[in-house]
């Protein structure tokens, strides 16, 4: 319901479409994630997935100006119950893959970061979760920004909002 608000919100203003996910698409795909999590998921295994694919698939079918969406891997988006032995998000990979051979919305997906430069902005995206976005903003934007455009760079993970610095880099 929340998602089609936001469809209906987006669909006035008759712009181009991007999503972006910051990574988490489902709480666990085991149910081990966390101690008793299984408790209170109601689907784990292919199910999440599928359910998570059916979710974004019926969000973008609802966004009259749909371009892309971008979807980052998160430390819950992970097929086994510790994170050491899935850094790289196989879950949320799996989605983007169904995305992928079905064809029907364009995505990009990554486990650890990627840019996307949109209206000359560049959007430096990461879950938060990995060492490479624990390093100093400034040097992030060195390394993966543009330095002719707007930097921004938005990450997840931390589970509340919080603007992180800013610098002339």
């Amino acid at each position: 319901e929340k998602l089609q608000e936001i469809a209906a919100i987006v669909n006035a203003m008759g712009r181009p479409v991007y999503v972006v996910h910051l990574g988490d698409l489902i709480e666990s795909f085991n149910g081990k994630n966390k101690k008793n999590t299984w408790k209170q998921i109601e689907k784990h295994g292919a199910d999440v997935a599928l359910a998570a694919y059916d979710v974004f698939d019926e969000f973008f079918d609802s966004l009259k100006h749909f371009q892309e969406a971008v979807i980052m891997g998160g430390n819950h988006d992970r097929a086994t119950s510790h994170k050491e032995a899935d850094p790289d998000s196989e879950i949320a990979k799996i989605i983007n893959g169904i995305f992928e051979r079905v064809g029907k919305h364009k995505t990009t997906f990554d486990p650890l970061l990627l840019t996307k430069e949109v209206d000359d902005i560049c959007y430096i995206l990461s879950h938060g979760d990995k060492k490479i976005t624990k390093q100093d903003p400034s040097r992030l934007v060195v390394d993966y920004g543009n330095s002719q455009m707007f930097n921004l760079i938005l990450s997840a993970h931390i589970h509340h909002r919080e603007i992180m610095g800013d610098a002339y880099k």
